[in-house]
C-alpha cells in the first residue's frame, strides 16, 4: 500500500485508497508500525461531521449499580431500576477473577503486537465467520475511518471453534466466556423476577 499525502492531490480517489489500505491487511497498527509521515486521508473527518462541543458542563448521568452479591431479591430490584431508568449499569462483585480479566486484556494485546504476518490471517470483512480482525467493520459505510483495529470472536450463543481463536487471546478467551455466560445467567434470573 502506498501511503500519500491525499490532501495535496486535486484528483483523489477514496474507493481506491479504501480498497489499498483493506487489501494491505494492514489496519491502524500496521501503519504506525511503517512510522508513515502522513495519516491516509479517508481517517480525517469532514468538518460537517465533526462534533462540536456544547456550551457548558451537562450533568453526568446517574449510573446504577448492581451489586451481584447481595441477595437475590435485592438484585432483582437493582436490575429492574437499572434498567428502568438508564438501560445499562455498573456491576459489581460478579465473581470474575480480576486475574482473568487482566489476562484477557493483555492476550488481546499482546494478539495486536504481533507481526502483520502473524495477524493477517484473521483479516476479514465478514464478521459472521466467529473470528474477524479488521480495522473498521464499516470501513466503506463511513464518511471516516476510525483510528481502531478490532479483533472480534463471537464466543456465544454457538461457540466458535476454539482452534480458530488466535492462538494469544485463545485460553483466556474461552475462560471469559465461561465466566461470562455464568454471569449473564444470574442477571437474566434477576429480570425474570422483575417480568
Amino acid at each position: 500500500m502506498v501511503i500519500t499525502n491525499a490532501a495535496e492531490t486535486q484528483d483523489y480517489d477514496r474507493m481506491a485508497e479504501l480498497r489499498a489500505f483493506d487489501e494491505s491487511k494492514l489496519c491502524v497498527k500496521g501503519l504506525v508500525d511503517l512510522n508513515s509521515p502522513s495519516i491516509p486521508r479517508f481517517f480525517v473527518h469532514p468538518p460537517e461531521s465533526r462534533v462540536i462541543p456544547t456550551i457548558g458542563p451537562r450533568p453526568a448521568p446517574l449510573i446504577r449499580t448492581v451489586d451481584l452479591s447481595a441477595p437475590h431479591d435485592i438484585v432483582a430490584a437493582q436490575i429492574h431500576q437499572a434498567a428502568s431508568s438508564c438501560g445499562f449499569f455498573y456491576l459489581i462483585n460478579h465473581g470474575i477473577d480480576s486475574n482473568l480479566l487482566q489476562a484477557t486484556i493483555d492476550s488481546v494485546k499482546a494478539f495486536n503486537e504481533q507481526q502483520h504476518a502473524e495477524k493477517a490471517p484473521y483479516y476479514r470483512r465478514d464478521q459472521t465467520t466467529g473470528v474477524a480482525f479488521a480495522s473498521n467493520f464499516d470501513l466503506y459505510q463511513t464518511k471516516a475511518a476510525s483510528w481502531r483495529d478490532t479483533l472480534q470472536v463471537i464466543l456465544g450463543p454457538v461457540s466458535v471453534d476454539p482452534g480458530s481463536v488466535p492462538e494469544p487471546c485463545r485460553a483466556p478467551l474461552l475462560e471469559g466466556a465461561e465466566e461470562a455466560t455464568r454471569v449473564a445467567e444470574t442477571l437474566m434470573g434477576g429480570f425474570r423476577v422483575r417480568l
